[in-house]
């Protein structure tokens, strides 16, 4: 392996393959074989072009015949159309005469014209057509009555023979006119009318031509119309029909079978205004007959010109091109052999000598080129050995070529151990990455350089540095590598002895940095928690007098920046409501000596002059060694929280004082409505209809002041809740109800409100007992207008039985009368007029109240 690739070698491996190929030159095919096939290559086109041509006359013909058959088909619908389109004209005609005349006897003269068609007339009314019969006629005369069927003609298909009858088509129309329904029945023959209709179309004999109704049933058929009418057309028949109406045409052609099973071109085309269908089957066998008859024939004439032409051709290639090539071939297999080369004698082919002349050529070439390689090998051994790197050349499949003496040199192995690819001279660990750098160079067609160990002949590793780089063949492509390595092996064990060392440092600056970020960490979390908590975090010296942190909220609590805290001596102390100063020092003090928090609440003064509530958790913070430990403090402003309890405590009195209230004004409707209904005649139900319509009322009235927490509310809800029972639903409904009310916005005061809804709960009561409620022509209405703070509402019934003065002061009276105006405040009053026309009462008072959120100024 050390001598290396000589030039012999390589001259070989080019002469190798000049021989390999002129041994196997008999084993190809001949030249005379290659241009017989050539010309049978060239024929081949003109010969399918010649069949094509056939083929596509044939095809003419035979869309010819279809297209002759579409006319066929296209002239019989319309036929079928016409009379179709003169048979609804005829009944038309003949369901007018009836109409008009009312003259059934003329039947008979009317079916007289439908005789030449074959047809039958008759006139049948709604009795003579059970709704169920298994008659098929009288079936369809009978859909002929229903509303959906309308007055004009509709047809049938073929409706089925009885037992001695013939098929029939139907064609039905509804008689307008008095009486029973009747409808006009017209039974024509299939086979005697509509099988002569398609003769008139004039097919070819051999066609076979159908008429078919919605269904797929033949209607009609020549040939042989006995045997087929009634029978549904084949299933491709029926496919080509069914694919044209989803497609929308109303005509076709298909490839379709007959009932007697003979292949048949289809041509189809539907009616115009019915579903019936016409179908003309053209015999496949008599259009593609020709065109099978005539392939045979033709194949023969084209076998025995393209033999003709072989044979001519064969003998003039062996004269001007075959004999020519093989004195080449000769000439080839020599130099492959070695042999003394002679050159080709001149054939007379312009190419074959052109040929021959550049084979001469190149043979001398080859021979200057040779004498070159042999010099460029001995330089390159001569550079390899003298080399002290390790130089090697190598396949590109990693198959090691040669190897200089430097490789035993540095490892002390024999370079066999080179011979194979993925050698085991390579470290384990590293063999991964030399392989990489190998197909990189072979990708990308670049030099790489690698690190790897090598294995020594008396164990362990050397480190080699190895740089390898692409030898190109005539093609472009990577041809071989050739790598040069050197023992690197002092770099490398010093470049890991630094590595170590300087990750060594690095992981001790990673320990201070590390330690410092946590410090940090640590005092940034304490200070984001101080910042963002609503609570004052204090941090003072062990006696207290000297803060060293104080968080931003203490802005906010003690009314001072956190920068004058600070600096202010004894200011929490300062700051102390003199009344809580000693107290709050010794819990300060006591928890500093015993180390245990405790929380107490104390006052401070701001520098406005108000007073806060604080609620402080004082702690004790431990020192470093050698340090004393500190006083902490949370206190939160609680100012609010006493407030709250000032307020729920007031709340609780007020609450007392108006039950107290509440509770009164019930005693009082009590006994004044038992006063009142002592005088009816049945007193327990007088009063608990009026007690309980008063109590509604008053909690009503309640109700509202609830929803504003007893700040008052606004005098159109008053008296809507007041009169609720009296009106109809919602505001709206006021407008067009007997109990009409309006005013401009008014605020009440509580009682104002109360009063003035039991007045109101009164008013109504009364007037749907005696005034203008108690009649259904009656109404009432309320409004008031507000002239600056005074109030002037008015109560004014309409329409009620006429009024006459009360003989006795009741409740109500002597409510409106007396106790309204104490509710109502100073300076107000009450005026009732008892006009027969209608009640009418007039309440003065003034608004003291203000809507809540209203400027009090």
């Amino acid at each position: 392996m050390e001598a290396g690739p000589s030039v012999d070698m390589k001259i070989g491996a080019l002469q190798r393959p000049l021989l390999s190929l002129a041994s196997r030159a008999g084993a190809g095919h001949s030249t005379r074989a290659i241009l017989t096939a050539l010309l049978v290559a060239a024929l081949l086109p003109a010969w399918a072009f010649g069949g094509y041509a056939a083929w596509r006359q044939f095809e003419a013909e035979r869309s010819a015949h279809i297209t002759d058959a579409r006319e066929v088909a296209r002239s019989l619908s319309i036929l079928v159309d016409r009379e179709l389109a003169t048979l609804r004209a005829g009944m038309a005609a003949a369901a007018a005469v009836i109409e008009g005349t009312g003259n059934a006897a003329l039947l008979q003269d009317l079916s007289a014209s439908f005789t030449p068609v074959g047809g039958h007339l008759a006139l049948l009314d709604e009795s003579e057509l059970p709704e169920r019969t298994a008659d098929p006629v009288q079936a369809f005369a009978r859909t002929a009555l229903s509303p959906a069927a309308g007055h004009l003609p509709i047809l049938s298909g073929l409706l089925p023979a009885e037992s001695g009858t013939r098929p029939l088509v139907a064609m039905a129309q509804r008689v307008p006119g008095p009486g029973p329904r009747r409808v006009l029945l017209l039974t024509t023959d299939a086979l005697r009318h509509w099988s002569a209709t398609l003769r008139q179309g004039q097919p070819e004999e051999d066609w076979i031509v159908a008429l078919a109704d919605a269904g797929g049933t033949i209607i009609a058929r020549i040939p042989d119309p006995v045997r087929h009418v009634g029978e549904s057309i084949t299933e491709p028949a029926r496919a080509a029909l069914r694919a044209g109406a989803e497609a929308g045409q109303g005509e076709g052609v298909a490839r379709s079978r007959s009932r007697e099973g003979r292949s048949t071109y289809l041509t189809w085309r539907r009616l115009s205004a019915d579903p019936w269908a016409i179908l003309i089957g053209v015999p496949a066998d008599g259009l593609d007959a020709p065109i099978w008859r005539a392939i045979p024939l033709y194949a023969l004439v084209g076998l025995v010109v393209m033999a003709g032409f072989t044979l001519f051709l064969g003998w003039w290639t062996e004269r001007r091109l075959v004999l020519p090539l093989a004195a080449l071939g000769r000439v080839a297999r020599a130099f492959g052999q070695g042999e003394v080369v002679r050159p080709p004698r001149r054939s007379g082919v312009r190419e074959v000598d052109q040929a021959g002349e550049a084979l001469v050529i190149a043979l001398g070439e080859f021979d200057r080129n040779e004498r070159r390689l042999r010099e460029s090998e001995a330089r390159f051994r001569i550079l390899a050995e003298a080399t002290p790197q390790i130089v090697l050349s190598a396949r590109p499949d990693g198959l090691i070529e040669y190897v200089n003496p430097r490789f035993r040199t540095l490892t002390g192995l024999d370079p066999e151990i080179l011979s194979t690819p993925g050698a085991r001279a390579l470290h384990p660990a590293d063999r991964p990455r030399a392989v990489r750098a190998w197909r990189r160079v072979l990708r990308r067609g670049v030099a790489a350089t690698t690190e790897f160990r090598l294995r020594r002949a008396g164990g362990g590793w050397i480190w080699v540095s190895a740089t390898a780089l692409p030898s190109f063949g005539p093609e472009g492509t990577v041809e071989r590598i050739i790598a040069a390595a050197g023992d690197v092996t002092d770099l490398v064990e010093t470049r890991e002895a630094l590595a170590r060392q300087v990750a060594a440092e690095a992981a001790a600056r990673r320990a201070a940095l590390d330690a410092a970020a946590a410090l940090a960490a640590s005092e940034e979390r304490f200070r984001r928690f101080a910042e963002a908590s609503p609570d004052v975090l204090l941090v003072a010296r062990p006696e207290g007098r000297e803060l060293t942190y104080v968080s931003p909220a203490a802005a906010a609590i003690w009314g001072r920046s956190v920068d004058e805290i600070m600096e202010t001596p004894d200011f929490w102390q300062m700051a102390l409501h003199p009344e809580d100063r000693f107290a709050a020092a010794a819990v300060v003090a006591d928890s500093a000596a015993r180390g245990e928090p405790v929380t107490f609440e104390y006052r401070i003064l701001r520098p406005d002059g108000s007073v806060r509530w604080i609620r402080d958790t004082a702690f004790s913070i431990p020192g470093r060694p050698g340090e004393p430990a500190r006083v902490g403090g949370l206190a939160r402003d609680i100012t609010h929280l006493r407030s709250a309890d000032s307020h729920r405590a007031m709340l609780l009195a007020e609450l007392n004082h108006r039950v107290k209230n509440t509770l009164v004004t019930v005693q009082s409707l009590m006994t004044q409505t038992a006063r009142t209904a002592a005088l009816a005649p049945d007193p327990m139900g007088r009063f608990t209809a009026d007690f309980q319509g008063r109590i509604l009322a008053l909690s009503r009235a309640h109700d509202l002041l609830t929803a504003t927490t007893w700040r008052g509310s606004a005098l159109i809800e008053t008296v809507e809740q007041a009169l609720a029972p009296w009106r109809g639903p919602g505001r709206d409904a006021a407008q067009t109800s007997r109990v009409v009310l309006g005013g401009p916005d008014v605020w009440l005061l509580p009682r104002q409100a109360l009063g003035l809804s039991m007045a109101l709960h009164e008013l109504a009561t009364n007037a749907a007992k005696h005034g203008a409620l108690s009649v259904p022509s009656g109404s009432v209405r309320i409004g008031w207008t507000l002239d600056e703070d005074e109030v002037r509402l008015s109560w004014q019934e309409d329409g009620g039985p006429p009024v006459t003065p009360p003989s006795r002061r009741g409740f109500g009276s002597r409510l409106l009368e007396r106790g309204l105006s104490g509710e109502l405040g100073p300076g107000a009053s009450i005026t009732l007029d008892y006009c027969p026309q209608g009640f009418h009462a007039e309440i003065l008072f003034r608004a003291q109240g203000r809507r809540m959120g209203e400027d009090s100024a």
